[in-house]
Parts: C-alpha cells; structure tokens; sequence
C-alpha cells in the first residue's frame, strides 16, 4: 500500500486519500461532505482540508451553503 501511494504521488502529485476521495466523487457523485468523510471512513475536519488542497488545484469544486453538494471531480458536470 505505501508503495503504491508513493506511485500515485509521484505519477499524479496526489495522496492516496485524495486519490481515493476523488475516484469516490466520480463513482458516486455531488455528496455532502459529512456522507464523503464517512465512506472514506475519515473525520469530517481531515477531509476538509484534503478538500480545500483538491479544490485550489482545481480537482474539485465544492457548493458552499448548499446542503448535498460538497464536492464534484471539477468538469464533471
């Protein structure tokens, strides 16, 4: 396993857990970020901040005061 996040991060500059957040998003969609944090089993505070490094590269986009929407692969519309 840290093999293969070492891989990812040297192949795509990204972490497992934000690779794995951002195959989450695609399979399953728009989700709220407590729904995302719990299907990646991680805190709720964690994943915001894996969010916010996602977001500034522009890998995600988050619907801020919009309850169901907290994050999208960016050009996934």
């Amino acid at each position: 396993l840290h093999a293969y996040s070492q891989e990812v991060r040297s192949a795509y500059g990204l972490t497992g857990p934000q690779l794995w957040a951002l195959k989450t998003l695609q399979r399953q969609g728009s989700m709220p970020v407590g729904r995302l944090a719990q299907r990646l089993a991680v805190h709720q505070s964690s994943l915001s901040i894996l969010l916010d490094r996602l977001e500034e590269r522009g890998l995600v986009r988050r619907v801020r005061g919009r309850p169901g929407a907290a994050g999208r692969p960016s050009g996934g519309e």
